[in-house]
């Protein structure tokens, strides 16, 4: 819930005392609280805030009087008694919420924000306010496992299902976590570690009937809590001796009572084991295996057993069971044997489940196992130098056709590429089968251009070969993902040198590609050598008085490496070279890949040499000779410096503005060309047809049809560029009929419907027109028909000699 930083987390508003009262009653009557534990987790002086967290989840929390947050409730709503969430610093004063145990590797996952699964749960503590079971969304607290079950609570949840869900399934998420040690919230108190001593109450005065039940205890190894005085408190010593008189009635078990706990173990087991029993079945083996584990775990297990019982012997107890019609017996070899079981029966089915022997043996057995994880060292990584194939390499893997995109190992390089180059090739030596032939492939890819060898030794070869590849690296180790890196990769260097004339430190550098974090490797290291940390002003204090005061004399911290910004190294005070070493072998860092340098004991190994020094081979004149000039190096101050970088700064980004400014003239040179392509194209030569005085008339055209179309406004809008239209058509043919296909063009290109329409417009007009002079060419000839008519009639009614020559040869 608190992963992330808050997104919003208001000022804080001092509580009335009023309101302050009526929590800590609220708070009190809750969680069965007496007055003094209720002061002590709900104080005076409280100062709430509203916040809302990275995931939009608003509410409120409650700080104390010292910023600490001990308080939380999640939802816009006033404040309630019943939905506030202790924070675990208020769980570090007492704890008064049942407590779920899991390992310590799965504490690191909770505090990254993951949820409690059922399969991580090792035991269940009840607290004295609530017993088992209990159901979905009850609050409830989580601590590492340990024998001794004396671990500090880490986390606050809400159960995500019922504690009998948890027992029959073992699957899913059992406790949803809400607050953790380290997360967000944590980090706005005093950012304390958890407590090495912490108070688990219990009651302190007689409940009331209606009241809170006794605690209900799931492991035998949780044990009363001690005070701070080392006894146990007095709120346990309470319990106890109520517990007493329950404890002593329940070890004495009666006859009828072991035949009643038998009795119920088999039919548990029949009702567990019912598919996976093969017949004929031994009795004994029914009892080894099948009753004893099954008794229940909170029953004397020495005095649950057959003998202890009213039939005294197990074939008695059996054939009683037999009556009931569940067993059916029969005498094999002079062995009791169980032949037939009825599955059906109500006495098998109805089963009520309880936590039997066997179940506590697997729950003890799982905790082993998990200590034993935990105490064994971490698995060793396992690094592999890899090369892939650049350059003038290339040429040599093609050639045996290997893959120029792998990644190889130093024996996949010796036995995949070079020498199974040499074998394809017959390249190796007639006599001495170290040494192999250099041949054109090999040269390019193996030799420098000055370099002309004819012979080659095979580790020679291979150790130019991987010196041409680009060196890669991968780091395996269990229960990490594998991770392949570019690049060389260089040992952890662990360096001890002497500082302040004769106070020694140790440097680690180069630790990060090997899971290795800085803050954590100096922390750690700190507690290690018994160190207190040190950083910032109080380094610089250390520093100056480390001659001083003895008790500063180990200690730890982070900084930049000189050089290289994005590398760290970790200072720990003295001569901590086997402590470093044993704590990255711990951590699973081969020992190959680390580098401890001691360079105190060179100093002191070297300090005689200065008593007994050699003399010199060469004789030294006896006159005086001139002494060497000294060399002047200058050095930059700061302020050249910082002018330095400031114009390298301007001057780069002078030249991204320039470029930038010659790509948009660029652009804009291209779009100026490409306007004057494209008026060039739509214009004919000169000589063809010239534009003026063409364009001159088709302006005269269209103020023609502006000046006549005065006082009609649609007129005046269509008639000056239809005139204009058809002067272009009449004076300008050539530019009209390319500016038109260019405009057919672009509507073809842009709006292809419109230029489809148009064509068929277009087919549709030259149809009409082609057919219309057909029909004036029919009209034409209807009429010289009859104008002959005519003219016959004439010449034979008047005798007139009309001649038709004219007009045939006009026809013609």
């Amino acid at each position: 819930m608190f992963k992330k930083d808050f997104k919003n987390l208001k000022n804080r508003v001092p509580l009335r005392n009023s309101e302050i009262l009526a929590l800590r009653r609220g708070i009190a009557s809750r969680f069965a609280l007496s007055e003094e534990d209720a002061t002590l987790l709900v104080p005076s002086g409280l100062l709430s805030a509203k916040f809302i967290t990275h995931l939009d989840v608003s509410g409120t929390v409650l700080f104390d009087s010292e910023g600490t947050p001990i308080w939380f409730q999640s939802g816009a709503g006033r404040l309630a008694p019943a939905e506030l969430v202790p924070t675990v610093y208020t769980l570090w004063k007492r704890v008064f919420l049942p407590i779920f145990t899991t390992p310590q590797m799965v504490i690191d996952k909770l505090r990254d924000g993951a949820d409690l699964m059922a399969p991580g749960i090792i035991s269940i503590r009840s607290s004295y306010a609530r017993s088992l079971p209990m159901e979905v969304g009850e609050i409830v607290c989580i601590a590492a496992y340990s024998q001794d079950g004396n671990q500090p609570p880490v986390a606050v949840g809400q159960l995500g299902m019922s504690t009998q869900k948890i027992e029959e399934t073992g699957k899913g998420k059992a406790v949803l976590t809400l607050q953790t040690y380290g997360d967000t919230l944590w980090q706005k108190g005093s950012k304390q570690d958890p407590p090495q001593e912490f108070v688990v109450l219990g009651p302190t005065q007689p409940l009331p009937e209606n009241g809170p039940n006794p605690p209900v205890i799931s492991t035998k190894d949780d044990e009363p809590q001690s005070n701070d005085e080392g006894g146990p408190s007095q709120g346990n010593d309470t319990l106890s001796n109520q517990e007493a008189p329950q404890t002593e009635s329940a070890d004495v078990l009666t006859p009828s009572d072991v035949d009643q706990i038998l009795r119920n173990a088999l039919l548990y087991y029949l009702h567990a084991n019912s598919d996976s029993i093969s017949f004929p079945y031994s009795a004994s083996v029914l009892y080894a295996d099948g009753i004893l584990p099954f008794r229940p775990s909170d029953v004397n297990i020495s005095e649950s057993v057959i003998k202890n019982s009213s039939y005294k012997k197990l074939k008695p107890f059996l054939k009683s069971i037999e009556k009931d019609g569940i067993l059916k017996l029969k005498e094999i070899g002079g062995e009791l044997a169980i032949m037939a079981i009825d599955h059906q029966h109500p006495g098998v089915q109805g089963v009520r489940k309880y936590r039997t022997f066997a179940d506590e043996e697997k729950r003890e057995a799982k905790a082993r196992a998990i200590e034993e994880t935990q105490a064994a060292n971490a698995k060793v990584m396992t690094i592999v130098e890899l090369y892939k194939p650049i350059g003038s390499a290339v040429s040599l893997f093609k050639a045996i056709h290997a893959s120029t995109t792998s990644h190889y190992s130093i024996t996949q390089l010796r036995d995949d590429i070079l020498s199974r180059y040499i074998a394809e090739h017959s390249l190796a030596h007639p006599v001495e089968r170290g040494y192999f032939k250099v041949d054109d492939t090999l040269k390019g890819a193996l030799l420098k251009k000055s370099e002309s060898e004819e012979f080659l030794r095979r580790d020679d070869g291979l150790q130019r070969l991987a010196g041409t590849c680009q060196s890669w690296y991968e780091i395996k180790q269990e229960g990490r993902a594998p991770e392949l890196r570019k690049g060389k990769l260089s040992p952890i260097s662990v360096v001890i040198k002497t500082r302040q004339g004769r106070r020694a430190v140790t440097l680690i550098t180069n630790f990060e590609p090997f899971f290795l974090v800085a803050d954590q490797l100096s922390e750690e290291l700190r507690k290690l050598c018994a160190a207190q940390t040190s950083g910032g002003y109080y380094w610089i204090t250390l520093s100056l008085f480390v001659d001083t005061f003895d008790m500063f004399a180990v200690g730890s911290a982070v900084s930049p490496v000189l050089g290289k910004p994005n590398q760290t190294e970790v200072l720990v005070q003295g001569k901590q070279g086997k402590a470093v070493m044993d704590y990255l072998l711990d951590h699973g860092v081969p020992k190959k890949w680390i580098e401890v340098d001691d360079t105190t004991e060179k100093k002191k190994a070297g300090a005689p040499l200065a008593v007994e020094r050699e003399l010199p081979k060469e004789r030294l004149p006896i006159y005086p000779t001139d002494s060497p000039k000294p060399e002047v190096v200058e050095v930059p101050t700061q302020l050249e410096s910082n002018i330095r970088k400031t114009r390298e700064i301007v001057t780069e980004a002078y030249g991204v503005g320039r470029s930038r400014v010659q790509t948009v003239i660029d652009r804009w040179i291209g779009v100026e060309h490409a306007v004057e392509t494209r008026l060039k194209s739509l214009s004919p030569p000169a000589d063809v047809e010239p534009l003026f005085p063409g364009a001159l008339w088709v302006g005269v055209a269209m103020l023609s049809g502006s000046i006549f179309s005065r006082g009609r406004r649609i007129s005046r809008i269509i008639r000056p560029p239809l005139w204009g239209l058809v002067a272009a058509a009449f004076f300008l043919p050539n530019h009209t009929r390319n500016v038109g296909n260019y405009i057919f063009e672009l509507e073809e290109r842009y709006i292809p419907a419109v230029a489809k329409r148009q064509q068929e417009l277009a087919a549709n007009g030259k149809r009409g027109l082609e057919s219309s002079k057909d029909g004036v060419q029919r009209l034409r000839g209807e009429l010289d028909v009859q104008m002959g008519k005519v003219t016959d009639f004439v010449r034979s009614t008047t005798g007139l000699k009309l001649d038709r020559k004219p007009q045939d040869s006009e026809k013609k």
